[in-house]
């Protein structure tokens, strides 16, 4: 069985606007929602899996979350589009200060399937730390195609979305390119004995391991 992300909610005065659509990629699943929230609405949701909240688009008044209900909310910066991370199991908070239309990707994902794509663990640190309202032109710019993926009947090939989901999560986690492991040169014995090999073997077959 693939990845199963569980979520919880709690919503009132939240109304989800048509059908949910979504896309998975090995070990991310990405969901598409637009929802209308009347003034005063409030949610709280809890993910067993880390999960990232990009606002894609938002039509009239604004809204706050916070990490715990009796601290004052944050508001999104530098305009509608605001991204938020949730470690797994941490719940946060909703609430709509006016009425609004909101459309809002969320890509749920499974670390450990994460890591071993990349190669490298992601950051056990970063994954504890909640971030949010914060902005990130890349990131968005990629979960417009990705909602574009997801909202789309006709998909392309899986290795598309999968290279889309992958970049937003590198980007996330400030993942690096690893420097090229340089060689340890041969000292001038180790080269002789090479090339006395080589020229005691020419006339037949020399293998790589022997060398």
């Amino acid at each position: 069985m693939g990845f199963q992300p569980g979520m919880r909610s709690v919503r009132e005065g939240i109304s989800v606007i048509g059908s949910l659509k979504c896309r998975s990629w090995n070990g991310v699943i990405a969901d598409l929602w637009q929802a209308e929230c009347q003034a005063g609405a409030t949610g709280e949701y809890v993910s067993d899996h880390p999960r990232l909240f990009i606002v894609l688009d938002k039509v009239g008044g604004s809204f706050e979350t916070r990490l715990d209900p009796s601290e004052p909310g944050v508001s999104p910066r530098g305009g509608a589009h605001s991204i938020s991370f949730m470690p797994a199991g941490v719940p946060v908070w909703g609430r709509t200060q006016q009425r609004m239309r909101i459309r809002h990707l969320d890509l749920h994902f499974d670390p450990a399937s994460v890591s071993e794509r990349l190669g490298e663990a992601l950051s056990p640190e970063l994954l504890r730390q909640p971030r949010i309202m914060f902005t990130n032109e890349r990131i968005q710019t990629l979960a417009r195609l990705i909602a574009g993926e997801c909202a789309e009947p006709d998909a392309r090939h899986d290795l598309y979305g999968d290279g889309l989901v992958m970049a937003v999560l590198i980007d996330l986690f400030g993942v690096r390119r690893e420097a090229p492991r340089r060689r340890t040169p041969l000292t001038g014995r180790q080269l002789q004995t090479v090339t006395d090999y080589i020229a005691e073997h020419a006339a037949g077959t020399i293998r790589l391991q022997d060398l």
